[in-house]
């Protein structure tokens, strides 16, 4: 009598290799989504850490690009249901949560939350973290060429002189450029007066004929690095890659005091992919994942955990991480509303005309 075995063996391997092809071709049919919607190069030194989230969650990642946080509300409102993830600045957060832009967070997929320092948690324009969660912070101050001048600069102030008519240019947000100068007049970022604010308009107005222009970030970091022109308001980020591609680029947070900045990730209410950006957070704030990100960046993180794996030369970088006495001066954009929004905004119509 025959032995029938090797036909249940191969019956067996036909079966196996049958319920594998079903188990790829249901794996990925449940291939999900993640689109993130972020400055340029924000995530790290390559695709590496994003294709290991991929493999590791089954998802897809698409990474959709905006030049300036204007562009990205405009673009958030106009397709509400577009986007999964965004990174935008504690200012826009707290827009956003005012108009109910954003969803609320489950933190039980965010458990790497525990790594940041609690100095960056719980702040005025997000209590309780409900919605957003920090990444990267710094400061907006001065980059300048130091071929260009005879003395270190230390001021606002260089901004504002007409000895360096169309050699400066300034950033395209309102309140960085507002702020600057109110910091300049030794006033508040959030200032509420409405006499201070006539005072720093003044001055915008005759510093919009000796400047090139309101521009994206990129494209001032660009222009340092080209040469085109010698004077910068900019943030540390964006100074330090043109210091690295032009030795001869500095950065001073001034003595006036600056702007700090958080940015930060949040979902948007219509998000599809909800789930999938909270994991993503999540492995962002990895220990590991988060220090070779900063390690390429070269900006600040809260991150503590992280900061243990981070290069020294960053960590004694004093444009990445100011001393106290310089950090003291500095202060949040806080929400402003009613009236002094409305002339904020009426100052900066005036600008573009």
């Amino acid at each position: 009598m025959l032995s029938k075995k090797p036909y249940i063996v191969l019956s067996l391997s036909i079966f196996v290799m049958l319920m594998g092809c079903i188990e790829n071709q249901t794996n990925q049919e449940e291939r999900t989504d993640l689109i993130i919607y972020n400055w340029a190069d924000y995530l790290g030194p390559d695709d590496t850490l994003l294709e290991n989230f991929e493999e590791k969650y089954n998802v897809n990642i698409s990474v959709l690009l905006f030049d300036d946080e204007e562009s990205m509300i405009v673009s958030l409102q106009s397709n509400p249901t577009k986007y999964d993830l965004i990174v935008t600045s504690d200012s826009i957060i707290h827009d956003l949560i005012a108009s109910k832009g954003l969803a609320p967070l489950n933190k039980e997929h965010i458990p790497n939350i525990d790594n940041l320092d609690p100095n960056y948690l719980n702040l005025k324009y997000d209590p309780d973290n409900l919605y957003s969660i920090p990444y990267f912070y710094g400061t907006t101050g001065i980059a300048y060429n130091t071929s260009v001048f005879d003395k270190e600069i230390d001021s606002w102030e260089v901004l504002f002189d007409n000895n360096y008519s169309n050699n400066i240019t300034m950033l395209n947000n309102q309140y960085e450029v507002i702020g600057a100068v109110l910091k300049y007049l030794g006033y508040s970022l959030n200032e509420d007066n409405i006499t201070h604010l006539a005072e720093a308009e003044s001055i915008i107005l005759e510093q919009k004929d000796i400047i090139q222009g309101y521009e994206t970030s990129y494209a001032i970091e660009k222009k340092l690095i080209n040469g085109e022109v010698a004077i910068a308001h900019l943030y540390v980020g964006e100074a330090s890659k043109a210091a690295e591609e032009n030795e001869d680029i500095s950065y001073i947070i001034p003595k006036e005091g600056a702007p700090i900045w958080i940015d930060s990730f949040a979902i948007p209410a219509g998000a599809q992919h909800k789930k999938n950006a909270e994991l993503f957070i999540n492995y962002m704030l990895d220990a590991q994942v988060s220090a070779e990100i900063i390690n390429y960046q070269w900006t600040a993180s809260p991150n503590l955990e992280a900061l243990k794996l981070v290069d020294e030369e960053i960590l004694n970088d004093p444009w990445i991480f100011p001393s106290e006495d310089i950090t003291q001066k500095c202060e949040y954009f806080e929400s402003l509303e009613g009236i002094i929004v409305n002339e904020y905004n009426r100052i900066w119509s005036e600008l573009q005309r």
